[in-house]
């Protein structure tokens, strides 16, 4: 769907300064983004203009976005997280 530009700007913007995010952001975009289905990328890549603040409590803190589209993006990337911090404990 993305064309090679667009999946580097992407990949850009999962940049976000604070090592927390960028570690779950980018991870999640290297591992988990072409999985996708193209519905859930357009919703990655709209969560991408969210503030880091709200990244950061949604994926961090627990706390629920106020979208259905964004917990739902939010859900699949803690989901992920966990399976592969379990990977790397076990």
């Amino acid at each position: 769907m993305y064309t090679e530009l667009e999946l580097n700007r992407i990949k850009w913007q999962c940049r976000r300064g604070m090592k927390e995010l960028d570690l779950m952001v980018q991870t999640f975009f290297d591992n988990e983004f072409l999985k996708l289905s193209d519905d859930d990328q357009k919703i990655f890549v709209k969560l991408l203009d969210e503030s880091d603040l709200n990244l950061f409590r949604w994926l961090l803190r627990g706390e629920t976005p106020a979208t259905d589209d964004f917990k739902h993006i939010i859900d699949i990337m803690v989901e992920a997280h966990n399976k592969l911090q379990e990977q790397l404990n076990s």
